[in-house]
């Protein structure tokens, strides 16, 4: 599906819907907050992080990984 395709039938549905300028690749997250590309593709797809796909890129916001790092702290940090 087109990203305003999504956006449209997203908030139809009252889910919370990003602005397109908001969302960055797994990848991108990923370098950003220290994580493994792979590991947060894996929450994505499970779920435990909000993202949408675009063909095969996952895509999610800074928000939403900052809000699952702050509720899941890496091992050893204190």
């Amino acid at each position: 599906r087109r990203v305003a395709e999504l956006w449209v039938i997203e908030s139809s549905v009252g889910a919370y819907v990003p602005r397109v300028n908001e969302l960055a690749t797994i990848q991108q997250l990923a370098a950003e907050f220290g994580y493994d590309r792979r590991h947060l593709s894996k929450l994505a797809k499970s779920g435990k992080i909000k993202a949408w796909t675009f063909g095969r890129t996952w895509v999610t916001t800074s928000a939403l990984v900052e809000a699952y790092v702050k509720s899941n702290p890496k091992p050893g940090m204190k």
